[in-house]
């Protein structure tokens, strides 16, 4: 799924649940929720108009209940402004029945890990 969101291929959204809630990344300006296969299609819309090429990777994950801990690293340009964007932090995903059903960020383990435990 990773791959094709980075590849700018947003049928890989076709696994998120159609009940998901994905947060924007809490420092990005504005950030809030997004609802629904919609709000998922809405959230990487956002992200590829805001910052054009950005690539996004994952390591470290550690299974937690029906969650996943990940470490995330995105690189990228804005699309206006030319800044370079190097961004890292912690990311949950709970998965029901298969499908992503939730995304939060924070900003340490320490936040994601207690995240996932509660949500158990």
């Amino acid at each position: 799924m990773l791959s094709a969101f980075n590849r700018g291929d947003f049928a890989a959204l076709d696994e998120i649940d159609d009940e998901a809630e994905l947060q924007d990344e809490t420092r990005i300006p504005g950030a809030g929720w997004n609802f629904g296969h919609q709000g998922a299609v809405d959230w990487a819309v956002k992200l590829w108009e805001s910052f054009g090429r950005l690539a996004l990777d994952i390591s470290d994950p550690v299974e937690v209940g029906p969650c996943l801990v990940v470490r995330w690293h995105a690189v990228g340009r804005g699309k206006r402004s030319g800044a370079a964007v190097d961004m890292d932090g912690w990311c949950v995903f709970t998965v029901r029945l298969g499908k992503v059903r939730r995304v939060e960020f924070f900003m340490s383990r320490r936040e994601a890990m207690a995240a996932a435990r509660r949500s158990r």
